[in-house]
């Protein structure tokens, strides 16, 4: 099944599998193979948002000393307006590749802490989750 995905959801998913492997979890083989493929999957619109992100900034900016672009108050102002509406366009739908709940329920514990948690359980869990299993009692929704 397609998902349709904003720019800010492929940057914070990103991040979120970096965090995984940036702590070095150890994780089960097939979540692992899942996590690796959808991060090479969404790489590729991660490196076009980035260079579309520069472009915006060259256009609002100044070069300085190193190439280095430098944005004053006002230009920071525009280009963030820019970058917001660049993070909320909705890209093509993509095929992820998911895991079931069950494998990702002996995970949860120790990936729970990670930023952008939601996405993952979002885009990667095979079938909707139960609020209930992956939520404190007194929480009733997943916050995506």
């Amino acid at each position: 099944m397609k998902h349709e995905i904003t720019n800010a959801e492929v940057k914070g998913l990103i991040m979120a599998i970096k965090e995984i492997y940036d702590n070095n979890m150890e994780l089960p083989f097939k979540l692992h193979y899942a996590l690796g493929k959808n991060k090479r999957m969404l790489k590729v619109l991660d490196e076009a948002i980035d260079a579309k992100a520069l472009e915006k900034m060259k256009k609002y900016g100044t070069k300085g000393k190193y190439d280095v672009v430098k944005l004053d108050a006002a230009q920071q102002k525009a280009f963030q307006k820019d970058y917001n509406d660049l993070l909320m366009l909705e890209n093509d739908p993509l095929e992820f590749h998911k895991v079931t709940y069950e494998l990702m329920e002996t995970e949860l514990p120790r990936i729970k802490g990670v930023s952008n948690f939601d996405l993952i359980i979002h885009f990667i869990i095979n079938e909707p989750a139960v609020p209930s299993k992956i939520l404190k009692p007194e929480q009733n929704t997943i916050p995506l």
